[in-house]
C-alpha cells in the first residue's frame, strides 16, 4: 500500500512455533529421542489470552536416559558398580552440555533472585514463584531420579525458539525477537503455540554520509 510519507513496512517476519517443533528440533540438535512436556504457569485474565505473554511463562521438563547423556566409564570393577548405583562421578557428554547449556536456568539463579528482587517480581507476575520456582532453584542442572533410573532436566522453551530463528550461516539473529501471543488450547500444554516476531535490522538512511550523529550531539557544552 502507498502512503503520503512514503512509508515502509517494518521487515517483520512471523512464525508459528509448536511445542512440537520445539521437541523435534532439540532431539534433532542433541541426535536422540527422550521424553518431556511443558508446564504452562500462567496469570492471564480468560479474555487476554492468548495475548499477554508477558503474564506466563512456559517450563520444559525433560527427562534424559543415562546412556545417552553421561559417558561410559568402561568398566565393570565394584568401584565403578557402586559409583553408577549412586550416580556419583558422573561426567556429561561434552556435545550434550553445548546443546542444552544455552536452553538452561543460570546455576546460580536462586543467588540472582536474592540479589534482584524485581526479576523476581517479574518472574511472579508471569506466574513463576513459590513452590514451582523452588524446584527449579534446588535443581537448576540435571538431577538424578534412584527410582526410574533416569535423569531430569528443566529447561526454558523461549531460548531454544530463539535459537531456532537465527540464521543458519552466522549462527545469529538477524534482528531482535519478541512473542506476540501464546496460545495454550484451551489449557492444553501439549499443544502450545508461540506467536514469534522477528524484526529485521533496518538502518536509518541520512542524507550525508560518514556523520556520526550521536558525536556532533555529544560535542554539546
Amino acid at each position: 500500500m502507498n502512503t503520503k510519507g512514503n512509508l515502509k513496512p517494518l521487515p517483520i517476519e512471523h512464525y508459528p512455533v509448536t511445542s512440537s517443533d520445539i521437541v523435534n528440533y532439540l532431539a534433532n540438535q542433541l541426535g536422540f529421542p527422550f521424553d518431556c512436556d511443558f508446564k504452562i504457569f500462567d496469570n492471564r485474565a480468560q479474555f487476554e489470552k492468548p495475548m499477554a505473554v508477558e503474564k506466563c511463562f512456559v517450563v520444559m521438563r525433560c527427562v534424559f536416559r543415562d546412556e545417552d547423556i553421561c559417558v561410559s566409564r568402561g568398566t565393570n570393577d565394584y568401584v565403578d558398580k557402586v559409583l553408577s548405583a549412586a550416580s556419583a562421578g558422573k561426567k556429561f557428554k561434552d556435545d550434550v552440555v553445548a546443546v542444552l547449556k544455552d536452553y538452561m536456568f543460570p546455576a546460580n539463579i536462586a543467588q540472582e533472585l536474592r540479589q534482584n528482587p524485581a526479576k523476581a517480581q517479574e518472574l511472579a507476575n508471569q506466574g513463576l514463584y513459590g513452590d514451582r520456582l523452588d524446584k527449579i532453584m534446588r535443581h537448576p542442572g540435571f538431577f538424578y531420579d534412584e527410582e526410574e533410573k533416569k535423569w531430569g532436566l528443566y529447561l526454558r522453551p523461549e531460548r531454544i525458539i530463539y535459537d531456532m530463528c537465527k540464521d543458519p550461516d552466522t549462527d545469529k539473529l538477524d534482528g531482535t525477537m519478541g512473542f506476540g501471543y501464546l496460545n495454550d488450547a484451551g489449557g492444553n500444554a501439549a499443544s502450545i503455540t508461540w506467536g514469534v516476531n522477528v524484526y529485521h535490522k533496518s538502518g536509518l538512511k541520512l542524507g550525508i554520509g560518514g556523520i556520526s550523529v550521536e558525536q556532533i550531539f555529544a560535542n554539546l557544552k
